[in-house]
C-alpha cells in the first residue's frame, strides 16, 4: 500500500498535535499556549469523574495541583488514525506518571496511570485540532515514596 504525500503529512501533524498536548502538560511551568493551540475553539474533552469540560476548564483544573506538582509525564504510544477528508479519528494509548509533595515533607505521592484517548479531529487553516476527546480510564495507583 502506498500513502499519498497529504495523507503522510496528514497522519505526521495529527501525530503532532496529540503530542503537543503531553508535551505543553508536562514542561516545567506547563506550556498553556501550546496546549491550547491542540484544541478547536469549541472542543469538548470527557474525562472520567471529571465529567466533560471545555479546555478552558480543564486548564483551571489541571492548574489546581501546580502547587505540589513536581512533575509529569505522559507517554503516548499506539497512535491509530483514521482520515476522511478534513475531519480524523484517533485512538491513542497513554501512561501517565505524577510526582507530587505529600503532606509529609518526607513523603512525596507518585501517582501512575493508564489511560485511552479517543479524538475527532478537524482540519483547520491553522492545522490539525481536537474536536472532542474521550479519555478512559483502564487502570491506576498512587503510591507514596521518599522525597530525596
Amino acid at each position: 500500500m502506498t500513502l499519498a504525500l497529504q495523507e503522510i503529512s496528514d497522519r505526521l501533524e495529527i501525530q503532532d498535535t496529540l503530542l503537543a498536548y503531553s508535551t505543553a502538560l508536562d514542561v516545567p511551568g506547563r506550556r498553556w499556549d501550546m496546549w491550547y493551540k491542540c484544541f478547536a475553539e469549541d472542543a469538548v474533552c470527557e474525562y472520567p469523574v471529571i465529567g466533560a469540560k471545555s479546555p478552558a476548564e480543564l486548564k483551571e483544573l489541571f492548574s489546581r495541583n501546580d502547587a505540589v506538582r513536581l512533575t509529569t509525564q505522559h507517554l503516548f504510544l499506539n497512535i491509530v488514525i483514521s482520515l476522511d477528508g478534513d475531519s480524523a479519528n484517533a485512538r491513542s494509548e497513554c501512561s501517565y506518571a505524577a510526582v507530587n509533595r505529600g503532606d509529609d515533607p518526607a513523603r512525596n505521592t507518585l501517582r501512575l496511570s493508564g489511560l485511552f484517548f479517543e479524538d475527532e479531529l478537524l482540519r483547520t487553516s491553522d492545522g490539525w485540532r481536537i474536536t472532542h476527546r474521550v479519555v478512559t480510564s483502564r487502570w491506576g495507583h498512587a503510591i507514596e515514596i521518599d522525597a530525596a
